[in-house]
Parts: structure tokens; C-alpha cells; sequence
């Protein structure tokens, strides 16, 4: 008898019969006890048994579908719910460095069931980026030993005897690490339906477009993506699967479910908590959920008609509590803000990294209130900011070719920054000394899972970085401020080999990263030139 049929239940008697029923079939009791149990006690708990009914036989899947805005409330599959012990088993774990403040945290990589575990393998190509990720070693070859790491990056004519190790001859290709994306919501479509979409489908559906999503990304060369905004229902269960070798998909750095004011920004997959004390208590419950970062949303944005992208949500004494949890369990705080009186709290605050970070004046009539200073300090206090001119980049291709205009929310309408001012304050930040991170915003219009390259492609052709420096943004940089850079990020001794391959030379065209010839996920092929090996 399979699991699915232990499932239907529904007199006092089940679980005992479930058990003898168990017996007889030879399915082991443990596995089955837990989620009959836990949902039969969710039917004797009020509105909570909405969380776990969908598990039996007594909710109608029609019952959901009534439902659409589910996502206010901390929900997670049961699955995902449980310890880290039994559905998390990080043996060959990506290391996450912190500050001597934080403690150590782990993300799990090659399980012991994936079905292409590493084995000691060679990886030779004409060009491949040295260890600081700003020039070539040319005729190199990258040595993966049989778990999954770089164990030397050395001249090809200088391997010697390479029986016992499988040869991958990748031939003229610039090879460098795989790609690091740290701003995607995997459950939203990338177009105009978006917001459609996110407020009437179903978790199961939204799961199904996710896996898709953590798919495209990995073959494309993204091979570390950071997940800052998606259901807990959705999210974590598509995290576990990747780990235990069920589907294929990048190492994923996740906060789940975003925190944010009733009704305010993102709040149809977000948890509303309105006072300090519950945004504490978010924080607490992302962690025990699994969250490897907290996301909150200091201003409205763009992507809600509820919120006002101008306007704060939080004062800075919340964003405080938060850093301050945050930091107590040992991770970090990423927060949304395009309000200049938003990034001021942030600031204030000590919040980690600020996503967008574009200074929108609290008068409706004014376009942008760039404060300079604010600037300075970001740049002081070692404040990351994802800029997300990627998604600009693309939104202004996909409009040339035709494609319809995103309607401006109704908060930014009067009076919109244009590209240029935009640019002209990121280009003034940088000088200042703010440090960029990559970020596309995935899942929001026209920025699709695939697109990752636009982050180097705009920071080369608007921010007026070098190609190297765009790659070592989109690499090793980008590394540091997920605090992974101790594994990923760069090709050298001890690193996992984590790599993607062009055909061209990106270090002379930026645009040659957009097309993925060969992808490598801790010393095991998943695509060779050009063609899908997952």
C-alpha cells in the first residue's frame, strides 16, 4: 500500500488502522504517523486546521480554490516544517562564512542520494578565469577531486598522468564560476500576469512553475541563487528537493515568506507583522522554518497597489529588532526600500543589504531625493545595495521590441526618475564607495530565470564598469555578501566546482555571458555544449 492511500482517513480508528495496515504492507509506520496525526490535531485547532487539511480527505481541493489570498499566515507543507535532522542532510555542505558576531550556518550541497555524484574529473578549456576572477589562464585545466571541489587549476600541459580521472576537453570556451543570483522570486511568472498569477493560483502550481524556474537558472550558469521573497509553502519544499537530488537547481540562500505591514508591499506571499514585537517574532519563525536571510519591506514597492513605494513601512526602531534577531541567529537582513526616508531607517538601523535603493522623494510631485550623505554612510557602514539595473535593461529591450508597458503605479506616476537621473545617482553612490551586488529581481516582468547575465551586461553598458569587474560582480563580489565566498565564487584549490562555460569572450563583449555553453554543479556536468543533461 503507498503513501497515498494511508492518507485517507477520517474515523478515531484510522491511525490505528493505519498502523496495522502498515504492517502488513511492510511500509515503515514512521513514515506515515507523523502527517496523520499532526493533521488530524490541525481539525481540533480552529482556523489552523486550514494549514494542514489539505493533507486529508475531508477538504475538498475546490475548498482552495475559493481561497486564493493564503500566504498572510506562516504556512509551510509538513514536510518542510519538520527538523533539520530529517530532511536536511548536509554532507557535502557549502560553508557560510560570517563575521566572528554570527555564528556558522549550513547549506547543504551533493546528498548522498543525488543520482550524479562527483568523481575525480578534469575540466580543460582555452581560457578559464584565474582565482580573482580578473583575468584568463590561458590552455588551463580545472582538477575536481570526487567530492565535488576545485583540487587544483593548472596548465594543461602540465597534468601528466590523468588515468582515473574523466576528461572533459570543453575546447575553445572562457570557463569561469557559476554564476551568483541574489535577488529571484521562483513562484512568480516573469510577466505582465504576474500579479495575476500570484493571487489566484494555487501553492501546487506555483511549486510546479518553481521547479521550472530553479531548472532554467541552473542551465543558463546560474549555479548560487538567492531566493528573497517566495511562499514557505513553495519555496522550502523546492529547496529540499534540490538537496536530496529530486530535481535539478542552483544551491539556494533563502528567506521565504517577506515581512511586511498588513497590506503593504508583496503582503499576497508575504507575513504581515505590523508592531515590533511580531516583526521578532517573524524573524524567529523564518529561522525555525529554515531562512538562511530575513527579508523586510521598508517602503512599498512597485509590484503591490496596496503599498506606497514613496512611503516607509517600518520606523527604524523595527528594522533594529529585526537586525538585532537577525544577527542573535546567526544570519542576515536584506530589506526593500526605493524611499529615501526608507533608506535613512535602514541606515540607521544597520540593516545588512537594501534591494533597489532608488531614493524616491515622500513628495509625489518630486521624482527622487537623493541624499548624498546617506550615500556616504551606506558606503561607511559596508552596506551592500542590489541596484536591480538589470531589470531596467531588460524592461527597455523587451519595450523596443514591442512589448506592451508595465502600467507605473499609481504611487510613481506623477512623477517618475528618469533612466538617466537613476543612473547618474547609482554611478554617484558607487564612486562614494558603495559596493553593488548582482540582482535581477527574477520573476518580475520580462526578468526571466534565464537573465541572470543582465546583471554584468548592465553594470558594463549603464554603470560603466569593466567587463572583469562586472563578471567579479556576478561571481566572487556577490559572494561575499551572501557570505558564501569561503566555497563558491572563484576557481581555486578547495572551492566548489561550481562553473559555467561561454563560447565567447566576455572579458571583451559582456553579452557573451548570456549564452551558457556548458554548466557544472560541484564537479558534475549538467549541461556540455549546449545540450541538457538534467
Amino acid at each position: 500500500m503507498n503513501l497515498a492511500a494511508y492518507k485517507i482517513w477520517g474515523d478515531a480508528g484510522s491511525i490505528r488502522n493505519a498502523r496495522k495496515r502498515a504492517r502488513r504492507s511492510g511500509d515503515p509506520v514512521s513514515r506515515i504517523m507523523p502527517p496523520l496525526q499532526a493533521s488530524r490535531n490541525s481539525h481540533k485547532t480552529g482556523s489552523r486546521a486550514l494549514t494542514s487539511c489539505r493533507n486529508t480527505a475531508r477538504c475538498s481541493p475546490s475548498a482552495f480554490r475559493k481561497r486564493p489570498f493564503r500566504s498572510t499566515r506562516l504556512r509551510v507543507p509538513l514536510e518542510s516544517a519538520r527538523t533539520a535532522e530529517t530532511f536536511r542532510r548536509p554532507t557535502g555542505e557549502i560553508q557560510t562564512t560570517f563575521s566572528p558576531s554570527f555564528v556558522q550556518h549550513k547549506n547543504a550541497g551533493p546528498q548522498p542520494g543525488d543520482h550524479n555524484l562527483p568523481e575525480s574529473a578534469i575540466f580543460k578549456a582555452s581560457r578559464i578565469a584565474n582565482s580573482d576572477n580578473d583575468g584568463w589562464l590561458n590552455d588551463h585545466a580545472v582538477v575536481v577531486d570526487t567530492g565535488g571541489r576545485v583540487e587544483a587549476v593548472i596548465p594543461s600541459s602540465t597534468l601528466g598522468d590523468t588515468s582515473g580521472k574523466k576528461t572533459y576537453d570543453l575546447g575553445d570556451v572562457s570557463l569561469l564560476p557559476g554564476l551568483i543570483e541574489a535577488h529571484s522570486h521562483v513562484h512568480v511568472s516573469p510577466d505582465l500576469d504576474g500579479f495575476a498569477n500570484i493571487t489566484t493560483e494555487t501553492d501546487d502550481r506555483m511549486v510546479m512553475r518553481a521547479v521550472g524556474a530553479v531548472r532554467k537558472a541552473l542551465l543558463s550558469g546560474v549555479t548560487t541563487m538567492r531566493d528573497i521573497g517566495s511562499r514557505n509553502e513553495v519555496i522550502f519544499p523546492v529547496r529540499d528537493a534540490i538537496e536530496s537530488g529530486v530535481i535539478p537547481g542552483p544551491r539556494l540562500q533563502l528567506a521565504g515568506t517577506p515581512i511586511t505591514t498588513t497590506a503593504g508591499h508583496c503582503w499576497m506571499f508575504g507575513t504581515e507583522a505590523d508592531t515590533l514585537e511580531d516583526v521578532v517574532r517573524v524573524v524567529r519563525q523564518q529561522v525555525k522554518l529554515g531562512a538562511n536571510v530575513i527579508k523586510i519591506m521598508a517602503s512599498g514597492g512597485n509590484f503591490t497597489p496596496t503599498s506606497n513605494p514613496r512611503m516607509t513601512q517600518y520606523p527604524a526602531e523595527t528594522l533594529r529588532a529585526a537586525v538585532v534577531e537577525a544577527e542573535r541567529l546567526g544570519i542576515y537582513v536584506v530589506a526593500h526600500s526605493h524611499a529615501t526616508d526608507g533608506i535613512r531607517n535602514c541606515i540607521d538601523a544597520g540593516i545588512h543589504q537594501i534591494i533597489h535603493c532608488r531614493w524616491l522623494s515622500s513628495d509625489p510631485t518630486v521624482a527622487m531625493d537623493y541624499d548624498p550623505e546617506g550615500a556616504a554612510r551606506l558606503a561607511g557602514d559596508g552596506t551592500w545595495v542590489d541596484p536591480t539595473i538589470g531589470l531596467s535593461v531588460l524592461g527597455a529591450e523587451a519595450r523596443a521590441a514591442g512589448a506592451p508597458q508595465r502600467r507605473l503605479h499609481w504611487g510613481v506616476s506623477a512623477a517618475r526618475p528618469s533612466p538617466e537621473q537613476t543612473i547618474e545617482v547609482l554611478k554617484d553612490m558607487r564612486d562614494k564607495g558603495v559596493r553593488y551586488t548582482t540582482g535581477l529581481d527574477m520573476g518580475m516582468a520580462y526578468a526571466d530565470y534565464d537573465k541572470s547575465a543582465y546583471n554584468a551586461i548592465s553594470f558594463v553598458e549603464s554603470l560603466g564598469y569593466t567587463p572583469w569587474e562586472a563578471i567579479a560582480a556576478s561571481t566572487s563580489v556577490t559572494a561575499e555578501a551572501l557570505r558564501v565566498n569561503g566555497t563558491v565564487g572563484s576557481l581555486r584549490s578547495g572551492m566548489i566546482a561550481d562553473m559555467m562555460s561561454v563560447a565567447g569572450d566576455p572579458s571583451e563583449d559582456i553579452r557573451a555571458l548570456a549564452s551558457s555553453t556548458d554548466v557544472v554543479k560541484g564537479g558534475v556536468p549538467v549541461k556540455l555544449e549546449g545540450r541538457a543533461l538534467v
